[in-house]
């Protein structure tokens, strides 16, 4: 989902990099921060299943680089929805138009991945969080 929003915020860049160049370089910035938590996230998980940690210490340190890769993509996500919510209400700063932004097809589908990644976030967390926990009193 992060890197389909990524991809999203790419496909609005031609559109909106006419406005202003702030817009292209914060649009620029979100699709990369966005590709790269996605692309993070798969790496971290594909390095290392935490079923197959043996060590009692690998598996908090498992726990923390995802936890602060999650952390990462949620407030990150977080401020993405935030700024959009901003800006179809109020004028976004050094708006050429001085206008709020007008609600559109990608705009919706964008906020829609990234809601959805947010859920899917927080519902990571708390399963790894769980598993964590399981893996420790087990190995107790």
């Amino acid at each position: 989902l992060a890197i389909a929003g990524g991809l999203v915020h790419l496909a609005i860049f031609p559109e909106h990099s006419s406005q202003q160049i702030y817009y292209s370089i914060f649009l620029l910035s979100a699709a990369s921060a966005q590709i790269a938590y996605g692309i993070l996230y798969i790496l971290i998980n594909m390095s290392q299943e935490i079923g197959s940690l043996t060590d009692q210490n690998s598996i908090p340190s498992y726990y923390r680089k995802t936890f602060l890769v999650n952390l990462f993509g949620l407030i990150g996500t977080g401020i993405l929805v935030g700024l959009y919510i901003y800006s179809i209400i109020l004028p976004p700063p050094l708006s050429p138009t001085n206008k709020a932004e007008t609600v559109d097809f990608f705009g919706i589908i964008a906020k829609v991945v990234e809601l959805l990644l947010i859920v899917g976030i927080v519902a990571l967390m708390i399963w790894e969080r769980r598993r964590l926990h399981n893996l420790v009193i087990n190995h107790n």
